[in-house]
C-alpha cells in the first residue's frame, strides 16, 4: 500500500516539477546568490550535498536489480575493463595535464547533460518528428553555450559584460525556439521540456565563479536524474523485481546520501588544502565518480539495447505513461 501511494505521488506531482520543468531549482539557487552573496560557498555546498553528489551516486542504484548485475557480468569488457581504462587515463591526465583534464571533463559534462535532456524529450514525446526537432536544437544550442562558457570561465577571453550579453541573447533564442515548437506542434509541456534542456547552462553567463556556473542551472539535471531513478526503483519494487528484504527505497536513499556526504567531504577537504599536493589530489576521486557516471549512464540508459529496454525502460514507462 505504501509503495502504491508513493508511485501515485511520483506520477501525479513529480513528472512536471521534477523532470519536465524543474525551473524552480536554478531560480532558488540564483536567488540565494543574489540575496546572500556572502554565503555563496554555503549555497554551493548545500547543492552539492543534497543534489549534485547524490545524483552521481544514484547511478549505482540501478544495479540493485539482479538482471542489471548479470548483464554487467555478461558484458565484462564494457562494464569493468573500459571503466578501469577510464580511471587510469583520467589519473594520468589529472597528474600531468590538469588543464586538459578539466577541459575534457567540462566538455563531457556538457555532452552528458545534453544527452540526458534529449533522452527525456524522447521519453515524453509521442511524435518522432518532435523528438528529432528537440534533439537537434538541444545539441546545436548547447554547443554554442559551451563555446561561450569556455571563453568566459576557462579561457577568460570575454569580459563579464560580454558574457552577460551573450547569455541574455541565448536565453531569448531559447525562448524563441520553444515558442516555435509550441506553435508548430501544439504541446506546451513538450515545449517546456525543450526549454529545460536549453536553459541548463545559461546561468553560467551570469555568475562569476566557475563552481556556480557548474551548479546553478544543472540543478535541473540533478533533480531530473534523481526523480527518474527513484521512479525506476519504486516501479521495480512494486513489480517485485528487487529483493525487498535487502534492497529497497530505504537502501536507495542510504546509498545516495552516503555517496553525497563522502564525495562532498572529499571535495571540500581538497579545496581547503589545495596548497598541499597530497591533500589537493583528493579532489580527483569525486571527479572520477562523475566521469564514470558519464560513461556508465551511456550503458544503463541505452534503450537501443533490447536487454536495457526490458530491464529499465519497460518499468520506467510504466510510471511515466
Amino acid at each position: 500500500l505504501l509503495l502504491d501511494r508513493l508511485v501515485m505521488v511520483f506520477n501525479k506531482y513529480f513528472d512536471f516539477f521534477f523532470i519536465k520543468f524543474p525551473i524552480i531549482f536554478p531560480v532558488l539557487y540564483l536567488s540565494s546568490l543574489f540575496f546572500f552573496p556572502e554565503n555563496g560557498s554555503l549555497v554551493a555546498l548545500i547543492t552539492m550535498l543534497v543534489l549534485a553528489e547524490p545524483h552521481f551516486g544514484a547511478t549505482w542504484t540501478v544495479f540493485f536489480d539482479k538482471k542489471m548485475r548479470f548483464l554487467a557480468r555478461e558484458n565484462f569488457f564494457y562494464f569493468i575493463i573500459i571503466p578501469f581504462i577510464i580511471f587510469l587515463s583520467s589519473l594520468v591526465l589529472f597528474l600531468y595535464a590538469k588543464n586538459l583534464f578539466f577541459l575534457l571533463f567540462f566538455l563531457f559534462n556538457i555532452y552528458h547533460v545534453t544527452r540526458q535532456s534529449a533522452g527525456i524529450c524522447k521519453l515524453y514525446s509521442k511524435n518522432l518528428e518532435v523528438g528529432l526537432f528537440q534533439e537537434r536544437f538541444l545539441y546545436i544550442f548547447n554547443a554554442l553555450v559551451f563555446l561561450g562558457i569556455l571563453l568566459f570561465h576557462l579561457l577568460k577571453i570575454i569580459s563579464v559584460e560580454q558574457a552577460q550579453i551573450f547569455g541574455f541573447f541565448m536565453f531569448l533564442a531559447g525562448i524563441c525556439i520553444c515558442l516555435f515548437q509550441y506553435f508548430k506542434y501544439k504541446n506546451i509541456e513538450n515545449s517546456l521540456i525543450t526549454f529545460t534542456g536549453l536553459a541548463m547552462f545559461i546561468p553560467g553567463f551570469f555568475v562569476n565563479e566557475a563552481i556556480h556556473a557548474l551548479l546553478a542551472g544543472i540543478t535541473m539535471h540533478y533533480t531530473q536524474y534523481l526523480a527518474l531513478t527513484m521512479k525506476l526503483t519504486l516501479s521495480k519494487l512494486k513489480n517485485n523485481i528487487i529483493d525487498n528484504k535487502v534492497l529497497g527505497i530505504k537502501s536507495y536513499f542510504l546509498l545516495i546520501l552516503t555517496y553525497g556526504i563522502i564525495a562532498t567531504g572529499l571535495t571540500m577537504f581538497a579545496s581547503k588544502n589545495n596548497q598541499e599536493q597530497v591533500f589537493s589530489t583528493l579532489i580527483f576521486f569525486p571527479i572520477l565518480g562523475q566521469i564514470l557516471h558519464f560513461y556508465i549512464d551511456g550503458l544503463i540508459w541505452k534503450f537501443r539495447d533490447k536487454n536495457i529496454r526490458e530491464i529499465n525502460l519497460s518499468y520506467l514507462l510504466n510510471e511515466t505513461k
